[in-house]
């Protein structure tokens, strides 16, 4: 459903989407933006999600923190550290 066609509909896209417990997807230019979807679905979504995530957050920096002081053994003392596991962690790719 475009978002225009849903600005105009608000309620009967809620209803539907809060009935029928499925979402409805939003388009602009045939592309999917966004869904409108129960707070039963979200809530299902987010106890599902936000959980996983958070264990492989703690995971992954854990691996990350083990890698740091693996490899710190190996470095001559005096020298600066390169970086510390949670800032490699919080680091975004550089853009190519």
């Amino acid at each position: 459903m475009t978002l225009t066609d849903a600005r105009a509909r608000l309620s009967e896209v809620v209803d539907h989407a809060r009935v029928n417990h499925e979402p409805v997807y939003l388009t602009r230019r045939n592309k999917r933006i966004a869904a409108i979807v129960s707070l039963d679905q979200l809530g299902e979504a987010t106890n599902v999600a936000v959980p996983a995530a958070r264990e492989v957050d703690e995971e992954l920096r854990a691996r990350l923190d083990e890698i740091s002081r693996r490899t710190s053994r190996h470095i001559k003392p005096g020298t600066p550290p390169l970086m510390d596991a949670g800032a490699f962690y919080n680091t975004r790719p550089p853009r190519l």
